[in-house]
This record gives C-alpha cells, structure tokens and sequence, in this order.
C-alpha cells in the first residue's frame, strides 16, 4: 500500500487593528474579537496520514488550536471577563480526530449487470469525527454557547459516504 502523510501549520505572529488613523493600535492575536466569532489564534496545525492498498483506503486527521485569550488582557473592563474564565483568561487548547475507511469497487462491472453494474466504480467511504468525542472548552464571553466556537460540542459523529460518477 502507499502512505502518504501531511501537516500544515500557521503561526499568526500579528494581527494589529487600528479602526481609525487617531485611535490605537491593538493587537488581536491569540485574542478572541469582542462581539465576534472570529478568533485568530496564533497557532493552528492540522496533520494526517492517508493509505491506500488496492481498492482500500484509510485516514487520520488531526485539528490543533492553540489557547486563546477570551478578552484583550490589556484591557481593563475586560477584568471581569477574564476573571469568569479562569486560567489567566485563557481557553485551553484543543486537538480534534477523525478517521476514515473506505472501498472503491471495480470499474469492471458496468458491463456484468445486476448489482455490480450498480456499484461498478462507486466509492463507499465511512468515519468518525471526533474520534474521542472530545467536548470544546469553556469559552465564558460566547454567550448563550459557552464553549469555544473552534470545537464540536456534537462531539463524536459518525458518516457514511456513497460517491458514484456517471
């Protein structure tokens, strides 16, 4: 079989704002915007490995964030906030799995009929997400959710895939 790992990674170094040429500058990495789902951590990966043998395939896929503050320390009626959260003010980072099997059937049964004619190319492909039904941190300034908006809070979901082309 053929192996075939991967990983991509970002590092936000900055992520200045300034909303007017008069007002300050803030910097907003590794912060989550006030009001806003927007969370630009400063660190993020995601990383896998695929196989493929004959008609069979199979996939891991990891999703990394890093922690994030909940509110701008610099701030100061942010205090509250950050307080409620805990932990310096800080969701905790979160890594997410998922795994995948699969089975492509022959093109050779267009011309047999029946139900190998049905299924002849067809790929069938079933996983997990969130392999370790891991629930999202506690983001406390996402009201009415209160978890971090990067998470699952589903946690562990099951798919099944059928794709056939014509």
């Amino acid at each position: 079989g053929t192996f075939e790992p991967f990983a991509f990674a970002t590092w936000q170094t900055h992520f200045i704002t300034q909303v007017l040429p008069t007002s300050p500058r803030l910097e907003n990495a590794g912060i989550r915007a006030t009001g806003s789902s927007s969370i630009p951590v400063k660190f993020k990966a995601n990383a896998g490995l695929n196989w493929t043998g004959g008609r069979y395939r199979a996939g891991w896929t990891m999703q990394y964030y890093g922690a994030y503050f909940t509110a701008d320390p610099k701030v100061a009626t942010n205090a509250a906030a950050l307080l409620a959260q805990g932990n310096g003010g800080k969701v905790e980072a979160q890594a997410y799995h998922d795994v995948y099997a699969g089975y492509q059937f022959s093109r050779d049964g267009r011309t047999a009929g029946g139900w190998r004619a049905a299924v002849a190319g067809a790929e069938v492909r079933f996983g997990l997400r969130n392999l370790f039904d891991k629930m999202p941190p506690v983001d406390v300034t996402r009201g009415g959710y209160y978890y971090s908006a990067l998470g699952e809070p589903r946690g562990i979901s099951y798919h099944l895939t059928i794709k056939r082309t014509f």
